[in-house]
């Protein structure tokens, strides 16, 4: 069905179901029995105990159909406080998006380390949280707690702690619900709590930390894990074993896309560095690859009509590509570029136009179909911009770090308001989610339900007894992982995906002796001797996919991945050796005291 489809059928029954609606909504309520909450009273905010409209659930990142349109507006274009539903208080931060089905809200959190960079904490006390609330009332259902995963997670830089270790938004079909962690892993549970796999999908970090949603198709759960493994994976959602998986999924922090092609078909898109990859979500299989972005990607593709509109990287560049075609589509399938765009935020689509903020709080409007740039205005008061916008009938909604701005659907920048809570002090950073009239959202302090009608918030504080803190779920232990000095063994910090990675590794200690010359002369034994790196680094891989798919024990990934690791160092020797060589005495004396000097003060710290 398509969208003006849906449109004409909603409005058709609209009159039919909103008289079933309200007579529900009664015998609802009487069946119930309304009774006063904490921090608020049974008749604040009409409909109170209504239930969301049928087929508004929010079950993933982005809404139904990744394009963070919702179909239903009857929530309120401005709000304060007073129009607070209920709030529910959370532990530790997060910038994770709620996600919603029937009349339970999901939304993840971490605590224990990265919190603050004047009390960062301990890596060893990470621990990862997911919620399950009442969507009408907001009381905590249940709160599991995840052990972070101390040998691999990464180490606290600006880039992490801008958002942390909680911004991959869950994803439920209303029997279960997945959350994606990281280097912790992929972890599954029924929508009552109870706790069913967990499936490690990588063990590398990128220094931005992770941020890709999962998405359901069928019986799988997609993963992009380009952070983790440089790889996307679909799992069986039922038992968490491996179903295929994508290689060569580089600095991708984007979540994949399921879209309908020109001809019906479903395609699964997958952004990336330099291009964007169409396959087929069945079975893995590469259908399309299109020229994107020269640089790392985070914002999420929008499908509208079967075109893809991207933007993304550091430099801000935006691109349309229409879904369907086969091969390198670069020239055929390709329909414009715009060198302008956001590198974290994602857009929206509206009659003829794409819709994006930038981080920096530029207002940005792009011609569809021509890619022509029609408007860049920067807006007062928004800065540092990480949430993406949802559409609202006319109306865009855009999160920003202290409220929401809510604008007119149109290419002149017309503000309709910008909504703060005075009382707050947590920046906002997820993007929103919708129930029926609500819309939900969250900052490092509570998750938010906010309605049309003006009354008293029902608080809801933090019920320690549905954290089962007995059956605190533990991380897998990591295989790359060194026991004995309590390391992430040494393969890891050379098996980047080019050379590069591995040039810096054997140049490291040598800086500042070493002349440009001998770097060039380096530069090419690594060029030459790389070949054996990536068939280690291949050998790895698939010992981590057998891992996944459960073809192999737990002791064979050691004993696999032990042998790998000595094989690896070795080729490290090989390559060392003959740079040592070109040293004169004097330079490597000079290199032996400043690593005296290093051993010295580390000893010291």
């Amino acid at each position: 069905m398509t969208e003006s489809n849906i449109k004409d059928f909603f409005v058709f029954l609209l009159p039919i179901g909103l008289g079933i609606f309200c007579l529900a909504s009664l015998v609802g309520c009487k069946e119930r029995g309304t009774t006063a909450q904490p921090g608020g009273d049974s008749s604040s905010h009409a409909s109170l105990e209504t239930a969301a409209a049928e087929g508004t659930d929010w079950k993933q990142f982005r809404g139904p159909d990744f394009t963070s349109v919702a179909f239903s507006n009857g929530f309120p274009t401005e709000w304060d406080e007073s129009n607070v539903v209920w709030k529910s208080e959370l532990v530790g931060r997060g910038a994770s998006t709620p996600i919603i089905v029937g009349d339970r809200v999901f939304v993840t959190s971490y605590s224990g380390y990265g919190e603050s960079a004047e009390k960062p904490g301990k890596l060893s006390e990470l621990q990862h949280h997911l919620f399950c609330f009442d969507r009408i009332t907001g009381k905590l259902a249940w709160q599991r707690d995840v052990q972070g995963s101390m040998a691999n997670e990464e180490a606290l830089n600006p880039n992490v702690l801008g958002h942390g270790f909680a911004s991959s938004t869950p994803v439920t079909d209303g029997e279960s619900v997945f959350a994606f962690f990281g280097t912790t892993g992929v972890f599954a549970f029924d929508v009552e709590g109870d706790f069913l796999w967990q499936t490690d999908v990588g063990w590398r970090h990128e220094n931005f930390g992770s941020s890709a949603s999962l998405v359901l198709h069928k019986n799988l759960l997609i993963v992009n894990a380009s952070v983790e493994s440089h790889a996307a994976y679909a799992l069986d959602k039922t038992t968490g074993v491996g179903v295929w998986k994508i290689d060569d999924v580089i600095q991708s922090w984007s979540t994949p896309v399921l879209a309908a092609a020109p001809d019906g078909s479903l395609e699964l898109l997958i952004f990336q560095q330099d291009i964007i990859r169409g396959f087929d979500p069945d079975t893995g299989a590469e259908l399309w690859t299109c020229e994107g972005i020269l640089d790392y990607v985070v914002p999420t593709p929008v499908v509208v009509d079967g075109v893809a509109y991207c933007n993304g990287g550091k430099e801000h560049r935006a691109f349309a590509v229409r879904l369907g075609g086969r091969g390198d589509v670069t020239k055929s399938h390709k329909l414009w570029e715009a060198r302008i765009g956001a590198y974290v935020v994602s857009s929206v689509v509206h009659e003829g136009y794409v819709y994006l903020m930038k981080e920096s709080g530029v207002f940005q409007v792009i011609d569809a179909k021509t890619g022509e740039v029609v408007n860049k205005e920067r807006v007062k008061g928004a800065a540092t911009v990480f949430g993406s916008p949802l559409l609202s009938g006319d109306k865009i909604y855009f999160p920003l770090p202290t409220g929401v701005l809510v604008v007119d659907a149109a290419p002149k920048y017309k503000k309709i308001s910008l909504n703060k809570f005075a009382s707050e002090k947590s920046e906002f950073k997820a993007s929103l989610a919708v129930s029926g009239d609500r819309l939900l959202t969250r900052n490092d302090e509570f998750l938010y339900c906010i309605g049309s009608s003006k009354g008293k918030t029902r608080v809801n504080k933090l019920d320690s007894s549905k954290s089962e803190e007995s059956k605190l779920i533990a991380a897998k232990p990591k295989y790359d992982y060194d026991e004995k000095v309590k390391k992430i063994r040494i393969y890891n910090r050379c098996f980047g995906y080019d050379s590069t990675s591995l040039e810096d590794f054997i140049l490291a200690p040598y800086r500042s002796v070493i002349t440009p010359e001998q770097t060039e002369k380096t530069r090419k034994l690594v060029q030459d001797g790389f070949g054996p790196f990536l068939e280690a680094r291949a050998e790895q891989k698939e010992v981590y996919w057998k891992r996944i798919k459960q073809e192999i024990s737990d002791a064979e990934v050691a004993q696999l991945l032990g042998e790998i690791e000595k094989k690896v160092m070795g080729l490290q020797r090989d390559l060392r050796t003959p740079v040592k060589k070109m040293f004169s005495s004097e330079q490597m004396e000079e290199h032996l005291a400043e690593h005296r000097a290093w051993l010295e003060k580390k000893k010291k710290k």
